[in-house]
């Protein structure tokens, strides 16, 4: 128990509101992302995917919402909105093991 029993229990989110976002301009940081979907709702976490050995963006990015309404909220609102250029939006559903 220790330490552990002293923290409060962590909410994962549900599985269906992880938005994934790509096309996103390569200078594109999860702060940029974090600044842009969190007024859709609570944010679990966010990621942009990047090249492990040079660091640069790939382009996309993950936002997890706690609650897929927040997630669908985000899509409806931002599907299409320009920064520096289109970025696309779908949700993102984990795949199943073994499958």
């Amino acid at each position: 128990a220790g330490l552990r029993a002293l923290l409060p229990p962590v909410t994962r989110p549900d599985p269906s509101s992880n938005v994934y976002i790509y096309g996103i301009p390569p200078t594109c940081t999860e702060h940029n992302l974090l600044e842009c979907f969190a007024p859709y709702g609570a944010i679990y976490s966010v990621k942009v995917g990047r090249d492990k050995a040079t660091g640069v963006s790939k382009r996309y990015g993950f936002v997890h919402y706690m609650r897929p309404e927040d997630a669908n909220a985000a899509i409806a609102a931002l599907t299409g909105y320009p920064l520096q250029s289109p970025w696309h939006y779908s949700l993102h559903t984990p795949k199943q093991r073994g499958a």
